[in-house]
């Protein structure tokens, strides 16, 4: 159950990334800086909750691949998943 927790919270928190960065337009940093850091923890969230859907032969060293993880889907947001 913790597990679709998670899931959902990382979709709720990359939705609030977006709707932050919507006002960007008015040349504020800190509109920037909001986005990247709710962005951040919606892309733990996400390489958490895959890093436990994956088989347990694939989950071991758990950080390497829980960091991997965390790279792809906030470097690459929209395609880091896949």
């Amino acid at each position: 159950m913790i597990i679709v927790i998670i899931g959902i919270l990382a979709v709720v928190l990359e939705v609030v990334a977006f709707i932050w960065l919507m006002p960007l337009k008015a040349g504020s940093p800190y509109n920037l800086l909001g986005f990247l850091v709710m962005h951040g923890f919606a892309s733990l969230c996400l390489a958490v909750f895959v890093s436990i859907a994956l088989p347990r032969h694939l989950r071991r060293p758990a950080p390497a691949i829980i960091t991997l993880l965390f790279g792809f889907s906030f470097f690459i947001p929209i395609l880091g998943l896949l």
